[in-house]
Formats: structure tokens, sequence, C-alpha cells
């Protein structure tokens, strides 16, 4: 019995116990209108199968029991999940056929007409068709082989699901009635152009225009701050109240540029149309006032660049040796975190994919992460002691096991606090 008899039998539970989702009226129908009532519920809640589907059985355990993890108002990024989590495709499509399995079963009627309308309802119409388009995520983000089941599935949806009830000795025509509404058989050609064509061709984006025009605003702002300010110092009277008065106006005026800029940054990464270095090195510019430059859009051009970007690091003393294995290291990581970005962008585009995207430090409610490492549990996450000007604030630390470097999130205070995912790896001098 995989997830999919889990949450149909949760939900059987409930009704016999006469606690919601269940109106008194429901709880008195039929056996065969309890079982409607039930599948349409679970054809309602079917970001809960997505989820389900994307974990390992440990996974699963771990967190089945909460009901925060599959709360459909809890921010989640299918893909960045995908990306993020450590599911094999070999543990995905073993997922998958449990799940067409256990609807099979679900879907038995005591009449063989019965059978056959539960193998192509609303329940079944979803279930399938979120398989169909959940394994063309996976197949683009995790990068599998031609010959891998996944690809399989993308290209075939119905010989696959032929072949798994097949394999498990059941009626393999079941769920021929079943209507995919995606044609993904050229998915992988139609997106290695795609991804030629983008890696090909200059970054370009309105949300980096847009910063460049704003840096303009910001300097021209800073230069009128200091003049009213050195204007202050010499003036007396009701004029030195003037120009105390316009100095703060030109302040507030700047400061309000900045949140301006600060939400549309985040609008952007939301919407997937910049990547998280740009966000986090703009953000980072905003946040010290540094309006000389717009930063790349990916980590990958800024990398084309070695002395610029071994000085933005505080890297530039290192040997030659060193800072050749920090730069390989970091361009394997940045050029894999740009495909990914077209990757994304693609599926988006092909209705494969939500149009909103989060950042990892959205996708989690209070303490309780939900995209990565669950087979030990929550405990992949250091809990460490930060020392600050004030109180030591905890914080927690998500390893990067690609890169070594470390990312933070914040629940307490003083999020500026950064740790660079590149350590510098000799003293200052």
């Amino acid at each position: 019995m995989g997830f999919l008899s889990d949450f149909y039998h949760q939900m059987i539970n409930k009704l016999g116990m006469g606690q919601a989702p269940f109106s008194m009226r429901e709880q008195n129908l039929g056996q065969q209108e309890q079982r409607e009532v039930i599948r349409g519920k679970l054809a309602e809640d079917i970001a809960k199968i997505e989820r389900a589907l994307l974990m390992n059985p440990q996974q699963y355990a771990t967190v089945s029991s909460s009901n925060d993890f599959f709360d459909d108002d809890l921010p989640f990024d299918e893909l960045e999940f995908i990306i993020k989590n450590n599911l094999s495709s070999k543990q995905y499509i073993k997922n998958v056929k449990d799940c067409v399995l256990d609807l099979d079963s679900l879907s038995e009627g005591k009449s063989a007409e019965e059978t056959k309308r539960l193998h192509k309802d609303e329940l079944s119409q979803k279930v399938l068709n979120l398989i169909h388009k959940q394994s063309a995520q996976v197949m683009l983000l995790k990068s599998v082989e031609e010959n891998d089941p996944v690809t399989w599935l993308v290209k075939e949806p119905a010989s696959f699901v032929q072949a798994t009830l097949l394999e498990a000795d059941r009626q393999e025509n079941s769920f021929d009635e079943i209507q995919f509404e995606k044609e993904l058989s050229s998915l992988g050609f139609d997106y290695k152009e795609y991804l030629n064509r983008s890696l090909s061709a200059p970054s370009k984006s309105a949300i980096r225009q847009a910063d460049e025009a704003f840096n303009k605003y910001a300097l021209k702002q800073k230069k009128l701050i200091n003049r009213w300010t050195r204007n202050a110092v010499k003036a007396k009277g009701e004029y030195k109240n003037e120009c105390e008065y316009q100095k703060m106006r030109a302040e507030k005026d700047l400061a309000r540029g900045v949140d301006a800029r600060k939400s549309a940054l985040l609008d952007a990464f939301r919407s997937g149309e910049i990547d998280a270095y740009y966000y986090n090195q703009r953000l980072e510019q905003l946040s010290v006032e540094d309006y000389s430059h717009t930063p790349e859009l990916f980590e990958a051009d800024a990398l084309k660049n070695r002395s610029a970007y071994l000085k933005a690091h505080d890297l530039q003393d290192l040997k030659k040796d060193e800072a050749d294995n920090i730069i390989s290291l970091a361009k394997t990581k940045a050029e894999k975190d740009k495909k990914l970005f077209y990757a994304k962008s693609f599926l988006k585009k092909k209705s494969l994919a939500s149009k909103k995207r989060y950042s990892i430090t959205e996708m989690k409610t209070e303490k309780k992460m939900i995209y990565r490492g669950y087979s030990a549990g929550m405990e992949m996450y250091e809990e460490v002691m930060v020392e600050t000007e004030g109180d030591p604030v905890q914080i927690t630390v998500d390893i990067d096991e690609i890169t070594g470097g470390k990312t933070i999130d914040f629940p307490n205070k003083n999020p500026k606090l950064q740790i660079d995912p590149l350590q510098r790896k000799v003293d200052k001098k």
C-alpha cells in the first residue's frame, strides 16, 4: 500500500469518526456515495499527492504525521523541491508506480461498469496528468538519461501506465480512456534547443535595466543629500531649517526608492525573471548603498571576469593554485545553476510548472524546513550561536553539499548578517 491508499484511508477514518472535512449529510451517505465524496476530496487535494510523489519512504514517514507540510497555504516551489531534495529518478519511478497501482486498486467497483467509470473519473484524470507533468519536471531538473524510465513516462505516458499495470498482473488497459492533456514526446529536444539559444544569447532582463536606471537616480539623490548637508553646516536661522528639511526629504525619497526596488526584486524572483544569484547580490548592494553598478544576472557570467570575481569575494591575495580551485568549483556550480534557471523558465513557458517561485527561506514554516534531507529527520540543519553586538542570535545553517558554503536563515533578528558562501582561505592582511 502506497501513500495514495494512505490518504484514502485517512479520509475513511475521518468519515467514520464524524470529523471534518465531511458534513453530517455526507456521513449519512451510502458506501458508493461516500466513495465518490472521498475521491472528490482527493482530487481537490492534488497538491498533497504532488508533494508525496517527490519523497522517499523515510521522508514521507517523517512528514506524513504533520498537517503543516501538506497545507495548501504553505509556500511550495515544486521545482526547487526537486532540485534540492536528494530523490533519485529510480525512487521517483517507484513512487509513480505505487501511485498508479494504488489508484487502480481504489478504482475497483462492484460492477464492470462502475470500475470503468472510476478509472476515468476526475481523480484518475487528475492523478495521472499530475504524474505526467511532474515527470517532465524531474526529467529536465535531474538531467536523467535518455533510456531512463522517467523519459519513457514523459514521452509515452499511456504506454508507461499500461506496462506498470501489466508488470503487477493488473488489467493493462484499465486507464486507456484517460486523456493526457500535454503532448510531451519532443520535450527533451525542444528543451535542448531552448537551452542552446538561451546560453548563446546575451543575458538580458527588464529588472536589471530598471536597476541601472535606479542607480542613476540614487546617485543623484546622494549628491543632493550631500549638498544639503554641507549647506546646513554653514546656514543659520530659517535657511538652516530649510536645508535640513530638504536633506530629510531627499533621504526619504531615496529610502522609498530602495524599498520599491527590493519589492520589485522579490516579485521578479518569485516570477522566475531573475536568478537567486542576481536577487541576493542586488539586495546586498541596496543594503550597503552601492549604486555604482548592477551585478551580472548569473554567477556564471560574473566568473568570466576572474580578477573582479576574486576581488568581490576578498580572495584576490590567494595563491594561484588556491584561486584556481575555488574558481573551478564555483564555475561548476554556477553553470549548473544557470542551466537550472533556464530549465525552470522552459517548464513555466510550457505550462508545466507553477508561475510563482519561492526563495529557500520562504519554503518553511517556523523551523520546519520542507525541502531537504528528511531521511535524517530535521537534524541536517545545524543549530549554532553567532555572537553579535547584542545577545547571541540562534540561526539555522543549511550546509550546501556542492560548495561547502553556508546559507543562513535568521528566525529572530539581525537579518543583514551573512556568511559568504566562498569563505576566505587566508587571513586578511
